[in-house]
């Protein structure tokens, strides 16, 4: 099958699945619309602007890697039933995380940091320039996990964490490391997921008494996370939400 039609042929049964019936045909006559009108088509994600496309550029430049570029959920290497509650790829903007995660105290020799949805690594990069005792990737996407880790190999700045390893996992499935975590979320998934995830996140907190620090950026269902058990609200900002678990101590 040609790979456009594929893509056409996934986004229709993404968009089914999230959308609906009456949902999908009216993104299909909004799209129809758009174009008799000379508009942008209505896309899975956000548009990216040309700003956010520089700035892409000038850190895959600055850095010798390939983490820029948007890349639709449709046109994904993924064939498991999850894949379409996922989102588009799209490279998270640069993140200072000491500065970010200097009101939480952390103890970075024993917390591991997670990333599910990881995409081609950029957020593992930044991650790793703080000296946590590993630094791990959640990619569901064969394509997109193979590079990341070529970028892993390619990067061209500092690094300070232990180790730094993605591994091909449906976030649903994903066995968390032992000790204090910091989970990172870029608008991965849909509610249907991030019910999953955060259901599993509070098995940690009660059953392992892990302390957790979940940051989630573009927080489109934080309503999930506001009435997880346990979860308390430490930063509110229209860029991210960071909950700490009842195991933290500060």
């Amino acid at each position: 099958m040609p790979q456009s039609i594929r893509q056409l042929k996934r986004g229709l049964q993404r968009s089914l699945a999230v959308r609906g019936m009456r949902g999908t045909l009216g993104h299909l006559l909004a799209n129809l619309s758009a174009r008799l009108r000379g508009a942008p088509a209505v896309t899975e994600g956000d548009p990216v602007s040309a700003a956010d496309l520089s700035a892409d550029a000038d850190f895959d430049a600055r850095h010798g890697v390939d983490t820029g570029g948007v890349i639709p959920q449709s046109a994904l290497d993924v064939e498991a039933p999850n894949w379409v509650h996922g989102s588009a790829y799209v490279a998270t903007g640069p993140v200072d995380f000491a500065a970010v995660l200097a009101p939480f105290a952390l103890d970075y020799a024993t917390t591991s940091f997670v990333d599910l949805g990881c995409g081609k690594g950029r957020v593992l990069l930044m991650a790793g320039v703080l000296p946590f005792a590993r630094v791990v990737g959640v990619e569901y996407s064969p394509r997109l996990a193979g590079i990341a880790r070529d970028n892993l190999q390619r990067y061209r700045g500092p690094r300070a964490a232990e180790a730094i390893s993605v591994e091909i996992c449906d976030a649903t499935c994903f066995e968390y490391p032992p000790g204090d975590l910091v989970v990172f979320m870029y608008h991965p998934f849909d509610e249907v997921i991030m019910r999953q995830v955060v259901q599993a996140l509070v098995g940690l907190t009660q059953l392992r008494r892990q302390r957790v620090l979940v940051l989630y950026f573009k927080p489109v269902y934080a309503a999930v996370l506001d009435a997880a058990e346990g979860f308390k609200l430490r930063h509110d900002s229209a860029l991210y939400r960071a909950y700490e678990s009842p195991a933290a101590s500060i």
